[in-house]
């Protein structure tokens, strides 16, 4: 494998790992929020200090699977750093003929743009589930 490509696919990993552990700080700090719990109230429950979960919240922080597990207990929500769809979510599925052999739930879109009056008939935005 040549120097760039291997360099490239690091660059790429090294996003992906960044982006996850900010995922992660994300849902502990909307976790925390929904229950109306503080730092402080947050360190007490789990025993550690007030520092680590401001260090949590930074998104530097390299999660591990015990950590991870143990703030989903405490917070009583999931927490993975995964990205999820959630219900405000917006995907946009460019249509092709074959779409509706995958999703048989578009093959009526002609008639939904003409029913909208979407200029663009070819376009399909679909609400996340």
């Amino acid at each position: 494998m040549k120097t760039r490509e291997r360099q490239a696919k690091r660059s790429e990993l090294e996003y992906q790992k960044v982006a996850r552990r900010m995922r992660a700080a994300v849902q502990i700090a909307d976790a925390m929020d929904k229950r109306g719990i503080t730092k402080k109230q947050l360190a007490e429950m789990m025993g550690r200090r007030p520092s680590e979960i401001t260090k949590w919240l930074s998104g530097d922080q390299n999660f591990t699977l015990d950590t991870l597990t143990e703030l989903s207990y405490y917070l009583k929500e999931k927490i993975t750093g995964e990205e999820s769809v959630s219900e405000n979510t917006i995907i946009s599925v460019s249509y092709t003929p074959q779409i509706e052999q995958f999703f048989p739930e578009y093959q009526s879109h002609a008639k939904l743009c003409e029913k909208k009056k979407w200029s663009n008939p070819k376009s399909l935005v679909a609400y996340g589930q």
